[in-house]
């Protein structure tokens, strides 16, 4: 059996049978279904929802490598730095700033030094410091407005002892757009 809806503006139809009723609409109301053979009216109200639907498109894949210098002063609370052993990275971008043909990035990258003390009891001894940075990359498909995906990794980072008390940090890092 098929219902017929008088809607404006646009007209909506159910099928009805003893087991199942399926509606299509897109609106949220209360409808009245006329059977057309018997000219019996049938009320019912029909809840649906409504959802929005983004579709991205993506305009351009970029890598960019950048370096990223710091120095860092050696706490008076750690003895003096003779050697440094091991040195690991993590980057993080905390703003971005998309403009017409170019990004600005904002981030830090937090490092870990493990390093030989220059003192006979505590040998080994570690330093945690963090490096800002802002970067701005050309893109010339961007505008104003667009929604832009930022991976950073940290590929290399090198330590190099400037004196007892001082270290040189430099941190080579690969933004994927």
């Amino acid at each position: 059996v098929h219902f017929y809806v008088k809607t404006d503006p646009v007209p909506f139809c159910a099928n009805l049978d003893p087991v199942h009723f399926s509606v299509i609409n897109y609106r949220e109301a209360t409808y009245t279904l006329i059977n057309k053979k018997e000219e019996e009216v049938f009320f019912m109200e029909i809840n649906t929802t409504k959802e929005t639907l983004s579709v991205n498109k993506v305009i351009c894949e970029k890598k960019e490598m950048i370096n990223i210098q710091g120095d860092m002063i050696v706490p008076d609370s750690k003895p003096d730095i003779l050697n440094t052993i091991n040195t690991t990275g993590t980057a993080s971008i905390y703003k971005k700033e998309v403009m017409d043909g170019k990004i600005r990035l904002d981030g830090n990258i937090l490092t870990y030094i493990m390093y030989l003390a220059d003192s006979s009891t505590d040998s080994i001894r570690g330093l945690n410091t963090g490096l800002d940075f802002s970067e701005t990359i050309n893109i010339p498909e961007l505008e104003t407005g667009m929604d832009v995906d930022v991976t950073p990794i940290v590929k290399f980072v090198e330590c190099k002892v400037i004196n007892g008390r001082k270290i040189g940090i430099k941190v080579t890092l690969e933004i994927s757009m």
